[in-house]
């Protein structure tokens, strides 16, 4: 028997199949297909008869277009709603630098600039042009040789012993560069040094992104000692991701005592007096000519779990009604009618609200 899921999105790791004793069902026993999502018995009698339950996590939003400002869909608003929840995310749809968070750590050196790779001229004029990857970079310096530039016989640029190395903060991987000397750098940046990175793109294979130009404001031959205190962090905003995950946990709701019991003194009663014909009752049922609506007195801005009991004015026992619902502003209603089904008569009534955070009374009246 194929069974159908609630969910879709289902993480198959997540899943576990309890019997109805409770004791966790081997994965071996059954077939979890979790696109469309359904559940079955990997063989005959491999789930015998009886009642199972499943637990599971699911991606409520998944690879969706929905996100503000997506040029992938005219719906500017995020779309997705789930379990009464919608999510509003706001995208870097555009790679570009964080000023604010980028720059020289430790010495202040070279004046540097950091854009996709656009060197039409290179590899003999057929040129090299690279991409904004959403991913930010640290140029690491030490007063050693820590690295070797990658070289290009075509256009006659060697593999060069350099001083320094780039990481891929966001990839966590070292990159492979060009190193092109501005002149008496050694392997060390200069005035003029140029610094193109080369990494694995989407397709997985290997292309330019970033070229690094570096630059002094002083004299031409200015070089900076950089050593292992000194880096050039490089921050990008960035879109999301292919394997981004965004997790959270709503807060339940909650109720404050001292502020529910502060609120008794709002609990009020409508209408109040309650009189042969009121404005709160519903009109008849289409086709009833005659006769009036429902009869009912609201008692409203309850605590959670409150109840409310009603005596005459003798102090008989009238009726008990109880608040289950919403836990911030409770209502309950009364159909002027007793514990035994009979309608109420006319006269003055005392209530008394019992709640886990105090009690409060009043009294009501029915009037002809």
């Amino acid at each position: 028997m194929i069974t159908t899921l609630g969910r879709k999105n289902i993480l198959a790791s997540s899943v576990v199949v309890r019997n109805q004793q409770g004791a966790v069902i081997p994965s071996s026993a059954y077939v979890l297909n979790s696109s469309i999502p359904t559940i079955k018995g990997s063989a005959y009698n491999s789930l015998p008869a009886g009642n199972y339950t499943i637990s599971y996590q699911y991606y409520p939003v998944y690879r969706s277009p929905n996100i503000l400002g997506s040029p992938y869909a005219a719906e500017t608003k995020d779309a997705d709603i789930f379990d009464g929840v919608q999510l509003a995310f706001r995208n870097n749809w555009r790679t570009q630098i964080i000023d604010s968070s980028s720059g020289w750590v430790g010495t202040s050196a070279y004046v540097w600039n950091f854009s996709p790779v656009d060197l039409p001229f290179l590899y003999n004029g057929a040129g090299l042009f690279g991409y904004a990857r959403p991913a930010d970079y640290e140029f690491q310096f030490s007063s050693s040789v820590i690295d070797t530039s990658i070289a290009d016989d075509i256009d006659g640029i060697p593999a060069t012993p350099v001083y320094f190395r780039v990481y891929n903060r966001t990839d966590s991987t070292y990159v492979k560069f060009f190193y092109s000397d501005g002149g008496g750098g050694f392997g060390r940046l200069s005035n003029g040094t140029q610094v193109v990175l080369f990494e694995k793109n989407p397709r997985g294979t290997i292309s330019a992104t970033y070229s690094a130009l570096f630059s002094v404001y002083g004299p031409r031959d200015t070089l900076y000692n950089l050593g292992t205190s000194d880096k050039l962090v490089i921050k990008n905003a960035q879109p999301f991701r292919f394997g981004d995950i965004f997790e959270f946990t709503p807060a339940g709701a909650t109720v404050s005592a001292p502020s529910a019991k502060a609120d008794l003194s709002r609990i009020k009663v409508v209408p109040n007096p309650y009189v042969t014909q009121s404005e709160f009752e519903l009109p008849l049922n289409p086709g009833i000519t005659s006769g009036r609506g429902q009869r009912k007195m609201d008692f409203i801005h309850l605590p959670a779990g409150a109840s409310v009991k009603i005596f005459t004015a003798r102090g008989d026992y009238v009726q008990t009604l109880r608040q289950d619902g919403n836990i911030e502003d409770g209502a309950v209603s009364w159909d002027l009618k007793t514990y035994e089904n009979l309608d109420v008569a006319f006269g003055v009534y005392f209530y008394v609200v019992e709640s886990p955070v105090g009690n409060a009374t009043g009294k009501i009246a029915i009037i002809k």
